[in-house]
C-alpha cells in the first residue's frame, strides 16, 4: 500500500468494502453488479486526527477567536485548507488569525501573518496562530506533528515577543554552546549581542522607553576580562550603543511633544512620560551587571568610557527637571480638564484659576518658567479644540442654521474673551512678578509684539466669521 493510502487511513478512511458473499442473486444479478463502476468514498478532511489537533490546540486559543463569524470558523474548506499545508510539499508555513477588519472572517494565509499596525489602527486584539514546517520533505504524521511543525499562539507585538523568546529560551543555549570552534563561536556571541541591542532597543522604543541592553558575560576576574581583546571589544561596542542611546533620551525632551494642536494635557503626559523614562534609565544604570561592565572598561581604560560617563550624569539632573516641571504642571490638570468638559460659553470663567496656576508655574518652577509663551499657546489650543467639537457642520448643512450660528456666536466670544483676559492677566504679571525671567506673549523675534499666542486664536475666530456668512445666506 502507497504512502498516500497510509495518510489516507491514518486520518479516518476506514476503506471498507460492503462484504457480498452473493447468496440469494441469480448470475444475471451478479453480472450487472460486475459491469458497474466502483463508487469511491469522499474523504471527510473534518476527521482528519491532525486538522483537529492544529485546531483544538492552537486555532481555537485564538484570543479573538470567539469574535470570529462562524460562518467562516473552522468549516470543512477551513480543514480543507490545513489539510492541503501538511499534505502539500510546496506549503511551509501557515498563518490562521481572525481578520481585524468586518466582516471579522478566520483567514488562513500561507505566505504572512497579520500586520500589527492594522490591529492597532483598528483597535483589535493582535492574535494569530502559526505553523511552520521544519522540513518540507517529510511526512507529517500525528506521532511526529509535534516535532515537524514549529506551532503557537502570537497574542503580543511580534517584537516584544521576539525579546521575550530570546531572553527565555534561546540566549542561554546559544551562550552556553560548547562544541563549536573558537572563532565561530566568538563571531557568533559578538553579533547576537549586537542583534539583542537592537531588538530591546526598538521593542521599548515602540512603547516610548529607552531601555539599555545588557550583555550576560563572565565579569568575575575583572583583571583577566580587561586583557581579554574578544571581550573587550564585546563591551566596548556595548558602552557604544548605551552612549547613542543615552544621548539621545538626553537630547530630546521635546521630540513627540511640538504638534501644532498640543494642550496643557498633552504637556503634563509627555512630561509624565519622560519622568518615568528618565527614573526607569536611571534605575538601569544601578543595576550590578551595567556597573561590573564598566569596571572592566575602567580597569582596561577604554576610551568609550569617559562619554558614557560624562552622559550619564545628565541622566539625574534630566530627571530631576523632569520631575520638577510635572510638578508645577499638575496644577493645571483639574482647570484643563473642566475646559475639555464645558460649553464654550462657560470657559471664560475658568480662565482666570488657569491663568493664575500659569503664573505660579512662571515665578516659582526652576525649569518651565521659560516655556510659560508655549504653555499659553496649548492652552488656546485647547480652547479651539473644545469650540470646534461644539460647531456640527451638519447642523448647517441639514437646514438647523440658527444653532449653528448660535454655536460660532458663542465659539467667537469664547476666543475673544481669552485674548482679552490672558492680555489683562499679562500686564498684572508684568507690573507684580518678581521672576527673574520676562513674561512674554510674543517669540524672539517678535519682541515688540505680545501677541503671537493669538495667532491660531485670531484665525479661528476669521473662519468662524465666515461660517456665519455662509449660514446667513
Amino acid at each position: 500500500m502507497d504512502h498516500a493510502m497510509d495518510d489516507a487511513m491514518e486520518d479516518g478512511m476506514d476503506g471498507t468494502m460492503n462484504a457480498m458473499d452473493g447468496e440469494g442473486m441469480d448470475g444475471e444479478g451478479m453480472d450487472e453488479m460486475e459491469d458497474q463502476e466502483p463508487v469511491e468514498e469522499v474523504f471527510d478532511v473534518t476527521k482528519c486526527p491532525r486538522c483537529q489537533f492544529m485546531s483544538e490546540k492552537y486555532i481555537s486559543q485564538l484570543a479573538n477567536y470567539d469574535a470570529a463569524d462562524p460562518k467562516t470558523a473552522m468549516t470543512p474548506a477551513r480543514f480543507q485548507l490545513l489539510y492541503n499545508f501538511l499534505t502539500d510539499p510546496l506549503y511551509t508555513k501557515l498563518f490562521v488569525y481572525v481578520d481585524f477588519k468586518e466582516p471579522k472572517e478566520l483567514v488562513f494565509n500561507y505566505d504572512q501573518p497579520p500586520s500589527y499596525a492594522d490591529a492597532v489602527e483598528q483597535g483589535a486584539t493582535y492574535s494569530f496562530a502559526y505553523f511552520i514546517k521544519a522540513d518540507g520533505n517529510n511526512a507529517i504524521t500525528l506521532d511526529n506533528i509535534e516535532s515537524q511543525l514549529v506551532m503557537d499562539v502570537l497574542e503580543r507585538e511580534p517584537l516584544d515577543d521576539l525579546l521575550n523568546r530570546m531572553n527565555s529560551e534561546y540566549m542561554n543555549k546559544f551562550l552556553g554552546e560548547n562544541d563549536w570552534p573558537d572563532g565561530v563561536k566568538k563571531d557568533f556571541i559578538a553579533s547576537l549581542h549586537n542583534f539583542m541591542h537592537t531588538i530591546n532597543e526598538y521593542s521599548y522604543l515602540s512603547k516610548g522607553k529607552t531601555n539599555l541592553y545588557i550583555p550576560n558575560e563572565d565579569l568575575d576576574d575583572v583583571d583577566a576580562c580587561a586583557t581579554d581583546k574578544d571581550l573587550m571589544q564585546r563591551l566596548e561596542t556595548t558602552v557604544i550603543f548605551w552612549t547613542r542611546q543615552i544621548k539621545e533620551l538626553v537630547s530630546n525632551q521635546d521630540v513627540g511633544n511640538q504638534g501644532d494642536n498640543n494642550t496643557p494635557l498633552d504637556e503634563i503626559k509627555h512630561w509624565e512620560d519622560r519622568n518615568s523614562n528618565l527614573e526607569s534609565m536611571a534605575t538601569r544604570l544601578k543595576d550590578p551587571k551595567l556597573k561590573k561592565i564598566v569596571e572592566v572598561l575602567d580597569r582596561a581604560q577604554s576610551a568609550y568610557l569617559a562619554p558614557f560617563n560624562e552622559l550619564t550624569k545628565e541622566i539625574d539632573k534630566g530627571h530631576e527637571e523632569a520631575n520638577d516641571n510635572l510638578q508645577f504642571l499638575r496644577l493645571l490638570q483639574d482647570p484643563c480638564k473642566r475646559i475639555e468638559n464645558s460649553q464654550p460659553k462657560d470657559i471664560p470663567k475658568l480662565l482666570p484659576e488657569v491663568l493664575s496656576n500659569v503664573r505660579i508655574i512662571f515665578e516659582l518652577s526652576k525649569h518651565y518658567n521659560s516655556k510659560v509663551k508655549n504653555l499659553l499657546t496649548k492652552i488656546g489650543n485647547q480652547i479651539i479644540r473644545r469650540c470646534c467639537k461644539k460647531i456640527n457642520k451638519d447642523d448647517m448643512l441639514n437646514g438647523d442654521v440658527e444653532k449653528c450660528m448660535r454655536d460660532l456666536d458663542e465659539s467667537i466670544e469664547c476666543c475673544e474673551k481669552w485674548r482679552q483676559i490672558c492680555t489683562r492677566s499679562q500686564k498684572i504679571i508684568k507690573q507684580y512678578s518678581t521672576s527673574e525671567t520676562e513674561w512674554s506673549l510674543s517669540n524672539d523675534q517678535d519682541k515688540d509684539k505680545d501677541n503671537t499666542i493669538f495667532a491660531e486664536n485670531e484665525a479661528f475666530i476669521q473662519r468662524c466669521r465666515e461660517l456665519k456668512e455662509i449660514c446667513e445666506g
